[in-house]
């Protein structure tokens, strides 16, 4: 057997996996440049409720109920770093941006590709939020995104409603953390139309 050819077949639908990756990329390319430019644009913080980060992109948790968080650059300025101390008393804490619901419209998922580093334990769970002239509708994936220490690249999909989105006037993805503490640094989003 000819070792040059072990895994040549398996590097060709990488190649190809890798390509989809790259074309479906492109209906968020406004989305997916301003989160590659979020540890530049961000300054350390340490916030008392919702902190805007950037345009459309911020960070949320309940106002007054003791929650104890930083934010800042991480190293060299590459991702967003969230140190979550304690939790308080507040029911949620998530990051969040803005998604255009025109992406949504002619995709059946929307695939997250996400690169985060943690010291210790975390986990998330994405959410894509539609908003409606009477409100918003949140859909979520079956599974959590679990970090356990170090860097790690996950991928999710969030099935997309058609129905919601022929309706909705925007939209949202976020990030609701769970636990009461966490370190968490956001180093790549990338949003894909699937």
């Amino acid at each position: 057997m000819d070792k040059s050819t072990v895994g040549e077949p398996n590097r060709g639908l990488m190649l190809r996996i890798a390509e989809a990756f790259e074309k479906s990329a492109r209906h968020f390319a406004g989305e997916n440049t301003r989160l590659a430019k979020l540890g530049a644009a961000v300054r350390k913080t340490t916030p008392k409720g919702r902190v805007d980060l950037m345009d459309g992109v911020w960070v949320d948790f309940e106002a007054d109920k003791d929650t104890v968080v930083t934010i800042q650059p991480g190293a060299d300025r590459q991702g967003l770093r969230l140190i979550l101390e304690d939790i308080g008393s507040s029911r949620w804490f998530s990051f969040s941006y803005s998604l255009q619901a025109d992406g949504l419209r002619t995709a059946r998922y929307v695939g997250l590709l996400i690169r985060a580093d943690s010291t210790g334990l975390a986990a998330f769970r994405p959410c894509l939020r539609y908003l409606l002239d009477d409100g918003f509708k949140d859909r979520f994936p079956p599974s959590v995104i679990v970090l356990s220490g170090g860097e790690d690249e996950q991928l999710c999909f969030l099935k997309v409603d058609p129905e919601l989105a022929a309706q909705a006037r925007g939209a949202e993805i976020l990030f609701f953390f769970e636990g009461r503490s966490f370190d968490v640094t956001l180093l790549e989003i990338e949003n894909l139309h699937i």
